[in-house]
């Protein structure tokens, strides 16, 4: 309601995604030459410069992983729009495929306490680690073999899907919400499985984990697309066109 008495929309209004464009246009009526569409961008270079193996030992041996394994990692808000539970009930088939397998979970919220409990109810103790929140993410995002993107119903972005292309990660993410999966479909990156089903996320994360051929092809893709679309200087120079002609 407070949105639509005080839309905020202004001369000209940036959407970070095609849905959020679409939200401003069939939602709040905001004339479409007034909106610009300008993804997010980050800078690519931090996750792209190799990662001291020191740091990465600290890490594992901060949270607790061995120093063999495959890991398996998400970057999300422990909240329950998240979906952190199903990717912890998803864990159990992955380790059934793919014995040995860590879980990385990186973030902290409201919901921590019932993920630990989860863990130990499901049996996975000593295989799944919480991070809490971390300053960066670069360092956790080189240990992960799959990562897993948890988007929110009402997300219409996730940077910790850019940091993870630009990581060279292959990608799972769960379709939830609408800015996430436009970005994996309109680039081809990532696979998507459906929300409330953690049978199809462990299949698909398990998939990756066994063939490598596979990941290395969608990493790689995965970094090609963010340098190419999702830069900070190509979202710099975007909007730097929006306030000339504002100026002008």
């Amino acid at each position: 309601l407070g949105r639509r008495r005080w839309p905020c929309t202004g001369d000209a209004t940036i959407a970070i995604s095609e849905p959020v464009r679409q939200h401003l246009l069939q939602d709040f009526h905001v004339p479409p030459e007034r909106v610009h569409l300008i993804p997010h961008g980050i800078d690519t270079a931090p996750f792209e410069s190799p990662v001291d193996p020191m740091e990465q030992q600290r890490l594992r041996e901060q949270v607790g992983i061995p120093r063999s394994g495959r890991i398996v990692g998400a970057i999300a808000r422990l909240v329950p729009s998240k979906g952190v539970d199903h990717l912890v009930r998803s864990f159990v088939q992955v380790r059934a495929s793919v014995p040995a397998t860590h879980l990385l979970i990186v973030g902290d919220g409201t919901q921590r306490q019932a993920l630990e409990q989860l863990v130990r109810a499901s049996g996975l103790d000593g295989s799944v680690h919480f991070t809490g929140a971390l300053p960066e993410t670069r360092v956790a995002l080189s240990l992960m073999d799959v990562f897993v993107f948890l988007p929110a119903q009402q997300e219409g972005f996730g940077l910790s899907l850019l940091e993870a292309m630009a990581s060279g990660r292959p990608i799972v993410a769960v379709r939830r919400g609408q800015g996430a999966p436009w970005v994996l479909e309109e680039s081809g990156v990532g696979t998507l499985v459906e929300p409330d089903d953690p049978a199809a996320l462990g299949r698909a994360v398990a998939q990756l984990l066994q063939d490598g051929e596979a990941a290395c092809r969608q990493a790689g893709h995965a970094r090609a697309v963010v340098k190419e679309r999702y830069s900070l200087s190509r979202m710099v120079d975007e909007v730097e066109v929006v306030y000339r002609e504002l100026l002008s």
